[in-house]
């Protein structure tokens, strides 16, 4: 079983602190072995979201659990390609 994150709207800088908390409840939640993300609501998402998704990838792993990226906005599945960070989404 898995926890299920579902975003809407804009992760950026303004709304940042809001998903930084949302992912440490999906993260501080260990009855679930496995955080899933899902971004197929996001019109945008910038570096500081990307970075906080990585965060808490590294820090799930640490710990033997895992996320995944379960569906994606084409808009954000372009900004994860151009940080090279696109192995965090779905297989097309």
């Amino acid at each position: 079983e898995r926890y299920l994150l579902r975003v809407q709207g804009t992760i950026d800088l303004s709304t940042q602190d809001e998903f930084h908390r949302a992912l440490q409840k999906a993260a501080s939640d260990e009855t679930h072995p496995e955080v899933a993300i899902d971004l197929r609501g996001i019109d945008f998402i910038g570096t500081s979201g990307v970075s906080l998704i990585l965060k808490t990838l590294h820090h799930l792993r640490d710990h033997r659990r895992s996320l995944k990226v379960i569906d994606c906005s084409p808009r954000a599945a372009r900004v994860f390609s151009l940080l090279k960070v696109d192995y965090l989404l779905p297989a097309s």
